[in-house]
């Protein structure tokens, strides 16, 4: 059994190998892949679809874990995704559906989805041990909810000023500071999507779990379900189709209908 990662950029592709092994004992081969050129984010959200898919076709035995930052996401979130009491959570939620929804479904089975609740440098927030080692110090202690952390980037910025570093760059420090930073350290701390992510790999390879998964409040999940079933259906309507007859347009405007009312269901249970 084999595991790609797909992921945003340079500094991802630099440390998540090595990051994430302790918690992949039953993959044969990790491979972390990136999409082509440069763009980040923008460019994960638009080729993960054929990244992974690629990846799943040409390996049966294959799982695919597609890992974006959720800050500064490159989606468009719905109105009621913004007015949320809880935005990032929704967020969050939202691009999993998503993405989840993409790919095909003869495939899904073995694709996951996991937004980093921030963004990479969170993780690096929960090992205050590896920090204070970086920074040849003791006088820094841990964040009681490092994924509460809304800039981590920007948390690492200011130490680096405080502690004489000179400019935190995410490449160069970034790396530097995950060859410090334990895994199980951030696990053992307060950053329950990192314990979803961590347990849904462990999953996969059928290891037992070390802490429960969090339970998150998925905001009313039938209709999301709903929604991204619907979706799907739009998606394999286009699929090798060239000419419409009447019956075909009919069928696709009762799908769009379908997607209508849902969205309204959605939105009516924002407001409610």
């Amino acid at each position: 059994m084999n595991l790609v990662i797909l992921c945003e950029g340079f500094t991802e592709k630099k440390i998540l190998k090595e990051f994430l092994r302790p918690y992949c004992p039953s993959f044969e081969h990790i491979e972390i892949v990136m999409p082509s050129g440069v763009g980040g984010a923008a460019r994960l959200k638009q080729e993960f679809k054929e990244l992974a898919e690629t990846a799943l076709e040409t390996d049966t035995e294959a799982i695919v874990f597609c890992l974006i930052d959720l800050l500064q996401a490159p989606f468009s979130f719905p109105k009621h995704i913004e007015d949320d009491v809880d935005p990032y959570q929704a967020r969050y939620v939202y691009i999993q559906h998503y993405m989840q929804a993409q790919i095909k479904e003869t495939l899904r089975q073995r694709f996951h989805a996991f937004p980093v609740f921030m963004e990479l440098e969170t993780w690096l927030l929960a090992d205050v041990q590896a920090l204070n080692h970086f920074f040849r110090t003791n006088s820094l202690t841990s964040w009681s909810s490092p994924e509460n952390v809304l800039r981590p980037a920007d948390e690492l910025k200011t130490l680096m000023r405080r502690h004489g570093k000179g400019e935190y760059e995410k490449v160069l420090h970034g790396a530097q500071l995950f060859k410090l930073t334990n895994a199980k350290s951030v696990y053992d701390d307060n950053c329950p999507h990192f314990v979803e992510l961590i347990n849904n790999l462990l999953e996969v390879q059928g290891l037992p779990v070390e802490k429960t998964t969090p339970l998150f409040q998925i905001p009313n999940q039938e209709l999301y379900e709903q929604f991204a079933s619907l979706e799907r259906q739009l998606d394999a309507f286009w699929e090798n189709r060239t000419d419409l007859t009447d019956s075909d347009i009919q069928a696709h405007d009762k799908i769009e209908a379908e997607i209508d009312v849902i969205n309204r269901q959605i939105t009516d249970f924002y407001k409610s």
